[in-house]
């Protein structure tokens, strides 16, 4: 590590880079079987993407590469939606899509942005529903643990629900 940078390492990707991709396999690896286990109702995943350094190249797969960060970010959250397809998928495998609610976030939003957008991917799925609503305003992840009561308290239980129990707590 000590001939790397953050943009360059004279043999192959930076080690950096290398755990960060290894812990982002180990986090779905995890993820996947939570959410494909039967005696979970509720799955809370924490991923490490969106987030540097990039691995994801939409025409290639993973693929360590440096360049204009706000480019790189936005394909990085085609890995993101790709993540949340294998999650969703292990746990229709499973047999579980109409028993388990599965949430999957992240930890910051694009900080290189010169806008300062806020965005964090922070998708919930809930049992037996397949539509989805987009929610835009900004809200504190530490209503999470909240949110995970009321799911399972049975108080949330559809894609309009999550909304206003959001918009209940948004300043909490």
């Amino acid at each position: 590590m000590l001939f790397e940078t953050s943009a360059f390492s004279p043999f192959g990707p930076a080690l950096v880079d290398v755990r960060h991709f290894e812990e982002y396999q180990a986090l779905m690896t995890a993820g996947r079987r939570y959410a494909a286990d039967p005696s979970i109702g509720l799955a809370f995943i924490h991923l490490n993407v969106p987030h540097t350094p990039y691995f994801y190249d939409p025409k290639i797969g993973p693929s360590f590469r440096y360049g204009n960060a706000g480019a790189l970010y936005s394909e990085a959250l085609g890995w993101v939606d790709r993540s949340v397809g294998d999650i969703l998928s292990a746990v229709k495998a499973a047999g579980l899509d109409s028993k388990t609610a599965v949430i999957i976030s992240s930890d910051h939003p694009f900080r290189y942005s010169v806008n300062q957008d806020p965005s964090v991917p922070f998708i919930v799925h809930l049992p037996g529903n397949e539509a989805g609503v987009e929610y835009a305003p900004e809200f504190s992840t530490v209503v999470t643990s909240d949110l995970v009561l009321a799911i399972a308290g049975g108080d949330v239980k559809s894609p309009a629900d999550v909304a206003d129990f959001m918009r209940s707590k948004r300043w909490q």
